[in-house]
């Protein structure tokens, strides 16, 4: 399924012979599918937002700096 979205891509236009920076969430099932439809080669970045905000549920609301300051430390 995602490497049928990419596929629509390039039958739309994008080209994947050229080098391009994908930024995406960590799925492993999109890096694949990049691989696979625009090559091995293409730098890969996982969006760094996901942690801060999935880390951030988890404690009280008093805690959050703290907590927003040990992540950004590590």
């Amino acid at each position: 399924m995602v490497k049928a979205l990419l596929v629509e891509l390039v039958e739309r236009g994008v080209t994947p012979g050229r080098r391009r920076l994908f930024v995406i969430d960590g799925a492993k099932a999109l890096r694949k599918a990049i691989d696979e439809v625009f090559g091995a080669d293409n730098p890969v970045q996982r969006y760094r937002n996901h942690k801060p905000r999935n880390v951030l549920g988890h404690p009280p609301k008093d805690e959050h700096d703290q907590a927003r300051s040990t992540l950004t430390t590590a």
